[in-house]
């Protein structure tokens, strides 16, 4: 929104909810520009730069995996875990990664190649999560 104030200055509010700029990535920039006409005609135009943020991930819900066999282990990739992840800065949904994974009734290891194996607990059997 640019407003044009009777004493001469101007106020520009940005509309935080499009999606053209929460697509931004932190320092991309895109211009709004505006012409203004004053009293004695002359037209002069106004140019406001908007600069990207980055905003963080979000994740819509939870992951459900398929069901596992008691004692056997299980590996997940990268893009199982992260399938309901998503960020809104463009071109950032493919930098994301899992850190730091810890389960009830079982361990989870890092195998260094984008997958994790679950191992559970002996004997155990029900929901982990």
């Amino acid at each position: 929104q640019f407003v044009v104030h009777a004493n001469g200055t101007w106020t520009f509010i940005a509309d935080n909810t499009s999606l053209k700029i929460q697509a931004l990535a932190e320092h991309q920039t895109i211009q709004e520009t505006f012409t203004v006409h004053s009293k004695d005609g002359t037209a002069h135009t106004i140019t406001v730069d908007i600069v990207g943020t980055n905003d963080a991930p979000t994740v819509s819900s939870s992951v459900t995996l398929a069901a596992g066999t008691e004692d056997t282990a299980v590996t997940l990739t990268e893009a199982q875990l992260l399938a309901n992840a998503s960020d809104v800065d463009n071109g950032e949904t493919a930098q994301l990664s899992v850190h730091n994974l810890s389960a009830d009734h079982g361990t989870i290891t890092d195998n260094k190649d984008g997958t994790f194996t679950f191992t559970p607990e002996p004997n155990y059997n029900g929901a982990v999560s």
